[in-house]
């Protein structure tokens, strides 16, 4: 396995208020996943509690690990904007926690609702974007 990035990006006190506030509690087990590579999205995760590591597979079949998100990290989320979004990473439980499930038709009203909000999660969702190595 490669480790790409372990690098924390702090998450403005805004957009963590709005996730929780529009997202549902769940308990995440370990050596589960939250969802595979190619599925379909829907939700998008805030982490209450536990570790979560974001990976994919490479061309040769190795799997990559891109991250290990923890506490108030955010995942699930760069395909935010897109139609008939697909998750593009694998997000495999590490360690048993809870993590906020957020609806992205959901969050998608809120955003439009206000331009600071868009423009927070825009911010958040394209600096994730620019480290991810293929």
């Amino acid at each position: 396995m490669q480790n790409l990035s372990n690098k924390r990006e702090r998450l403005s006190d805004e957009l963590r208020q709005l996730l929780k506030s529009i997202g549902t509690v769940r308990s995440i087990h370990e050596d589960s996943y939250l969802f595979h590579q190619g599925m379909d999205a829907k939700e998008m995760y805030l982490i209450k509690s536990g570790l979560i590591q974001i990976s994919m597979l490479s061309s040769e079949g190795e799997e990559m690990v891109l991250r290990i998100c923890r506490t108030d990290d955010i995942v699930g989320e760069l395909t935010l904007f897109w139609d008939d979004p697909k998750y593009l990473l694998n997000a495999k439980i590490i360690e048993s926690g809870e993590v906020f499930v957020i609806n992205i038709d959901k969050l998608q009203k809120e955003v439009h609702r206000s331009l600071v909000w868009k423009k927070t999660v825009n911010n958040n969702t394209t600096n994730k974007i620019d480290k991810v190595v293929v």
